[in-house]
């Protein structure tokens, strides 16, 4: 209510019908932290952490994805506190490489942020491994490309041999 003051003192105060104060609106922000914004790379077994900051009013549904495939859902775990939202998954595999989103949404609008992780590992076994030619002196070998490189090229491979009447294996005496 308003009331007009002069000098003769107060006057009858304006009564308006009620009136419900609404919570201010703001559109979601969503901020990866610095340390992730330019993808992230780490071997298999070490732990993957995206952590992220989220605002917006009324406070934002927060959902994180998996661009190429399916968040492991089991070995993922979110936390969401206040405006942090963090992502982590405890010895990486291969597998869970690839683009992650985190979406934040509400009645004002949808903001995403996006960082590509990469998990190296060592590769996988050659395919098709098959002996073309063997005789006293030599054995000629041919193979595939194991079918996951481990995330980087291959550079080489290690060949070994064991005796029939042996129980280790060892580098032959030469290799082409």
């Amino acid at each position: 209510r308003v009331s007009a003051v002069n000098a003769a003192g107060e006057g009858p105060p304006a009564v308006t019908e009620p009136i419900t104060v609404s919570e201010p609106q703001e559109p979601p922000t969503v901020e990866l932290d610095l340390s992730v914004k330019g993808g992230i790379q780490i071997l298999a077994g070490q732990t993957l952490n995206i952590p992220a900051t989220v605002t917006g009013r009324p406070t934002p549904k927060i959902e994180w994805t998996l661009e190429e495939g399916e968040l492991d859902k089991e070995r993922a775990v979110i936390t969401n506190v206040g405006t942090s939202s963090q992502l982590v998954i405890a010895n990486a595999l291969r597998k869970d490489h690839g683009r992650y989103v985190i979406t934040a949404s509400n009645d004002s609008g949808t903001k995403s942020a996006a960082t590509r992780v990469e998990v190296f590992d060592v590769p996988g076994p050659v395919l098709d491994l098959k002996p073309v030619v063997v005789n006293r002196k030599m054995a000629l070998l041919n193979w595939s490309d194991p079918e996951d490189d481990g995330g980087s090229d291959i550079i080489g491979f290690i060949i070994e041999r064991k005796d029939a009447k042996m129980h280790t294996w060892r580098q032959p005496i030469e290799t082409e």
